[in-house]
C-alpha cells in the first residue's frame, strides 16, 4: 500500500504489517488529475488535482497524522497486480481509515445541507465507487469547494439516508453491511453510474465481501461474475434474483442474473430471511444455477399456469417472487422480467386448482439465455423443445355420479419434462426415446398411465388400475419414478412392468382396457381407450404435437362375451374389443 507523507507529498510504500494510522481522501474525479506517475513531477503542482492532494495532507497533519491516501496518486496504475490488489483491497482501506474525508467539490460554502441544490445535488452521491467510501469508514468527514467542514456523517446521516437510501442504522455502524439482503445492498448502488461498465460491478466488491480481478473490456459480463462470486458464498440466499427490468415486456424471457445494478432499484426496503434454510442451498452448474425449491403454480385467466419461485423475503411488506418458464429439462427462465409477483394477492390453498405450492425440489435457474437457440431463433421455449406430448381426456356423459373435472392428472414423471404452462410432456432433441407416466381420475376410478418412446414415432404405453395395486407397490413406483430420467425409457418400462406384474395392461397403440367399476350404486362396466395422434400447435412446439388421447366410455353388456369375475360380477376378458358409447364429451384440452 502507498501512502502519501503529508510533510513532503512523497509516495512512500508500506507492507501490509507495517501500516501506520492514515487519513484517506473520497472525492469525485474531475479533470488536470496528478496520477501516481505525475506526482513527482513539478509541473504537477499547476495542476487543478493537486490543490486536493494538499489540502488532504494539511488537513490530516492538523489532525495529527503523518500519512495520508488519495486514490488519484496513490495507485501505480500501470501495474496490473497493484491495479488488481487496489481494487479488491479499497473497501477494506476506507475501513481501516482513521478518518475520512469528503471533498464535494460542487457544493458551495454558502449552500444549506438540506436545500435542494445542497447535499442531495453532490455529484458525489451518483458515483459508484464512492458508495463503499460511504459505508466502510466509521469517521467521515464532509467539506465544500472551499474546504470548510460541514458536518459528520453521524450529524446528517437522516440527509444521507433520504439521499442513498441507506439504512440509518448503517449509517451510524451499529449494524454491519452484511445483515443486509443482497437485494437491498445491490440498490444502493442503483442510481450510480461509472465512468467505465466494468466499474460498476468492481465499485460494489467490499460490499460482498468478493475478491476478483479486474478484466478491463468485459463490459457487462464483470456484473455477471460478480453475481456468481455471490451466488458462490454460503450466505447467498434468493434475493439476488429480486430485481427487474422496466424496459421489458410481459412475454419477454430472459435469464434470472441482472444486466446491472440498475435492475434493484425497487429493493430498498427487502426484508430477507437470513436463517439456515433449504432455499439457502444455491449452487453453480454448467447447466444453470442450482437451488432448491417450492415452486407455486397460479392459475391464470388465460387458463395456463404460472409458475413463480418465492424467494423468501418481502419488499416494503409484500411476500414476493418471479416467474419462471421452464425451457429445458428441468431449467427454468425468467419470464415478464419487468415486475415482481405480490404473492400476498393469492391465498395458498391446497385444494385449489387455482393456486398451490409444489414439494420442494431441485431446479435449475438459467443464467443468461444465448442469442440463438437449437430449433427457433429469438424463442427460448420453442427454441429448445424438439418434440411434445399433450394429454386429452373425453368422458362419457352417461357414465353416472361423474364429478366435474374429475379428469385431473396428478404426480407428473418426469417432473423435469412437464410444461404446467401448457399443459405437455416434451423433449429437448431428436436424440433421446423418452417416457411420460402420470395417475389421473377417469370419473369412477384412478390409473396409472406412462407412455415410452413417444417421441420417435414408436409409442408403446402402460395401463394399470390403482385399486388392483397394493398401497406399498404404488409407493415404490413413485419413488422409483423419482429417480428416472426422461431418456431412461427402456429401463422406466422394465421397471414399471417388473413392479406391476400381472396387474398391468401394455401394449401398442390403439390400446384398449375394459374394467368392472362398482363404486355407483350399481357396477358398470367402462371402456379405457388410449390412441395417439398428431397436432400442429405451433405455440407448443415446431413439430406436430402428440397428442395422447384417453377416452372413458360406458359400455353395453351385450357387446362383449361375459365371464365371471372373483367378486361374482359380470366383467370382461382382457384383450376383447368393444366398441365405445356414442355421445362422449370432451372435458378436458
Amino acid at each position: 500500500m502507498k501512502l502519501l507523507s503529508v510533510k513532503d507529498i512523497a509516495a512512500v510504500d508500506f507492507t501490509n504489517t507495517q501500516i501506520p494510522r492514515y487519513a484517506i481522501l473520497s472525492h469525485t474525479w474531475e479533470e488536470e488529475e496528478v496520477t501516481f506517475g505525475q506526482l513527482a513531477d513539478p509541473q504537477s503542482v499547476q495542476k487543478i488535482g493537486y490543490a486536493k492532494i494538499r489540502n488532504t495532507c494539511l488537513l490530516a497533519a492538523q489532525d495529527g497524522f503523518d500519512y495520508a491516501w488519495v486514490d488519484t496518486c496513490c495507485i501505480d496504475k500501470s501495474s496490473s497486480a497493484e491495479l488488481s490488489e487496489a481494487i479488491n483491497s479499497m473497501f477494506y482501506w476506507y475501513q481501516q481509515a482513521a478518518v475520512c474525508y469528503v471533498y464535494l467539490s460542487d457544493l458551495h460554502p454558502d449552500t444549506d445541507l438540506s436545500s435542494d441544490s445542497g447535499l442531495a445535488s453532490c455529484r458525489w452521491f451518483t458515483r459508484g465507487w464512492t458508495l463503499q467510501e460511504l459505508i466502510a469508514p466509521r469517521n467521515v468527514r464532509f467539506y465544500d469547494r472551499k474546504w470548510n467542514f460541514r458536518g459528520t456523517k453521524m450529524d446528517i446521516n437522516r440527509q444521507i439516508h433520504g439521499i442513498t437510501g441507506i439504512p440509518e442504522s448503517l449509517l451510524r455502524h451499529e449494524s454491519s453491511v452484511f445483515d443486509f439482503a443482497i437485494a437491498q445492498r445491490m440498490s444502493w448502488a442503483a442510481k450510480r453510474e461509472t465512468t467505465r461498465i466494468e466499474d460498476t460491478a468492481y465499485c460494489l466488491l467490499g460490499l460482498f465481501d468478493i475478491s476478483m480481478s479486474p478484466r478491463y473490456g468485459e463490459r457487462m459480463e464483470a456484473f455477471t461474475r460478480l453475481q456468481k462470486k455471490i451466488i458462490k458464498q454460503p450466505t447467498a440466499e434468493l434475493s439476488i434474483f429480486a430485481w427487474t427490468n422496466e424496459n421489458a415486456k410481459a412475454s419477454d424471457v430472459s435469464g434470472v442474473l441482472a444486466e446491472s445494478p440498475k435492475f434493484f432499484k425497487d429493493c430498498t426496503n427487502t426484508e430477507a430471511s437470513f436463517q439456515d434454510s433449504i432455499y439457502r442451498n444455491l449452487a453453480l452448474t454448467t447447466r444453470g444455477i442450482q437451488v432448491d425449491a417450492s415452486i407455486h403454480q397460479i392459475k391464470t385467466g388465460d387458463h395456463h399456469k404460472r409458475c413463480v419461485l418465492f424467494l423468501q423475503l418481502e419488499i416494503s411488506g409484500a411476500a414476493v417472487g418471479i416467474s419462471l418458464r421452464k425451457i429445458s429439462g428441468n431449467v427454468y427462465a425468467r419470464l415478464n422480467p419487468s415486475t415482481l409477483v405480490d404473492l400476498n394477492r393469492y391465498d395458498v390453498n391446497w385444494n385449489s386448482h387455482l393456486y398451490y405450492q409444489l414439494p420442494v425440489e431441485s431446479i435449475l435457474l438459467a443464467r443468461s439465455l444465448p442469442h440463438h437457440h437449437p430449433f427457433h431463433p429469438t424463442d427460448a421455449v420453442l427454441g429448445n423443445r424438439y418434440s411434445a406430448l399433450k394429454v386429452r381426456y373425453a368422458v362419457d356423459l352417461r357414465l353416472p355420479n361423474l364429478p366435474l373435472g374429475a379428469d385431473r392428472p396428478y404426480q407428473i414423471y418426469p417432473v423435469g419434462n412437464w410444461d404446467s404452462h401448457h399443459e405437455c410432456f416434451f423433449g429437448t432433441n431428436k436424440m433421446s426415446y423418452g417416457y411420460c407416466a402420470f395417475f389421473f381420475y377417469a370419473g369412477l376410478e384412478e390409473f396409472f398411465v406412462a407412455c415410452f418412446w413417444w417421441n420417435v414415432n414408436q409409442p408403446r404405453a402402460v395401463i394399470a388400475p390403482l385399486k388392483q395395486i397394493g398401497g406399498a407397490t404404488i409407493v415404490l413406483l413413485q419413488n422409483s419414478l423419482n429417480d428416472m430420467r426422461f431418456e431412461c425409457a427402456g429401463q422406466t418400462e422394465r421397471m414399471i412392468t417388473r413392479l406391476l406384474k400381472d396387474n398391468v395392461f401394455d401394449g401398442s397403440f390403439p390400446l384398449k382396457m375394459p374394467l368392472l367399476v362398482n363404486k355407483t350404486q350399481e357396477p358398470v362396466r367402462v371402456a379405457l381407450n388410449l390412441t395417439t395422434t398428431k397436432e400442429e400447435l405451433p405455440e407448443i412446439c415446431i413439430n406436430p404435437v402428440t397428442i395422447l388421447m384417453i377416452r372413458v366410455a360406458l359400455v353395453t353388456p351385450e357387446c362383449f362375451p361375459e365371464t365371471q369375475t372373483d367378486d361374482g360380477l359380470v366383467g370382461f376378458r382382457m384383450g376383447d374389443v368393444f366398441s365405445f358409447g356414442q355421445n362422449l364429451c370432451r372435458v378436458k384440452t
